[in-house]
């Protein structure tokens, strides 16, 4: 495809990034933070052996910017692989999540997929993406490895990327600052039919919180 545009004189610029962690600034529509939460949550997660290429969008957003605005990098293709020290792995995130007193066990696949059904249905609770995580051999997408190419790490040189470590810290740090590890929200327990809560004449939000505290809901206190 690049040599194509070439030929035609057209301009052109291939990015191929990691997986995209959202913006920190909204936390609840970021896929991968509502995973954590999800696991909190449930005070247990998948046994995923696999390393997590991430970058936040406050950083590709700049570079991309960068790359397309700089006339040398033209025609060049991008492979955002930064190396081990910029992977973390699945199993790293939940033990940074349990330095802040998370308590997350991990567990077989088919374990955690039964957690799932037993807490939620389709579309319901703070993990609405249950329909992707119900399946025993669900897993995070893994992205290939490619080879760092100079161009990349001239176009870097003034671009601040963290290291896995301390990003993952970074996260949970606004996660918790955030109160987003404490709040669980009320469709979690929508599992009980109209019917059954007009018969009951209790409130939702009364009947969501006295689960709540009978189902022992772990988080952060804030």
């Amino acid at each position: 495809m690049g040599r194509q545009a070439q030929e035609q004189g057209i301009d052109f610029r291939i990015v191929r990034l990691p997986l995209i962690l959202g913006a920190l600034a909204e936390p609840e529509r970021n896929h991968f933070l509502l995973l954590l939460k999800q696991c909190v949550f449930l005070k247990f997660a998948p046994q995923w052996d696999i390393p997590i290429d991430v970058m936040p969008i406050e950083i590709c957003a700049p570079l991309i910017a960068k790359i397309i605005l700089t006339p040398e990098a033209k025609n060049t293709v991008f492979n955002f692989y930064l190396g081990e020290q910029f992977r973390y792995r699945w199993a790293d995130w939940i033990n940074t999540l349990n330095e802040h007193d998370c308590s997350i066990e991990l567990c077989p696949t088919e374990q955690w997929s039964k957690k799932l059904q037993e807490t939620q249905q389709p579309g319901k609770g703070m993990f609405p993406l249950f329909a992707l995580y119900s399946n025993p051999r669900a897993t995070l997408p893994v992205m290939p490895t490619s080879i760092k190419t100079e161009n990349l790490l001239k176009m870097l040189a003034d671009i601040p990327i963290p290291v896995a470590k301390e990003y993952a810290e970074q996260v949970i740090s606004h996660m918790i600052r955030g109160g987003h590890l404490s709040m669980v929200p009320t469709e979690l327990f929508d599992v009980i039919s109209d019917e059954e809560e007009r018969s009951s004449g209790s409130s939702p939000r009364s009947r969501h919180s006295s689960r709540a505290s009978e189902g022992g809901v772990a988080g952060f206190i804030i």
